[in-house]
């Protein structure tokens, strides 16, 4: 994972669309602080792939 960046929550509310975009093309990991302190993240997530019943299938048979 990459260092987060510090960032106020009002730049990330003013900038939401392009710090999102930071986060899932570029792997941005965002540090989102408000003003009473409290901390949020805001970080990629890995999308899974489904698996074509087939194939489900013919793995099943290799684990055999």
């Amino acid at each position: 994972m990459n260092q987060p960046l510090n960032i106020t929550e009002q730049e990330f509310s003013d900038h939401m669309e392009f710090c999102i975009d930071m986060c899932e093309r570029n792997h941005v990991v965002w540090r989102i602080e408000s003003k009473d302190g409290k901390v949020v993240m805001c970080v990629p997530v890995s999308q899974e792939v489904a698996i074509d019943p087939e194939m489900q299938e013919q793995l099943l048979e290799f684990k055999k």
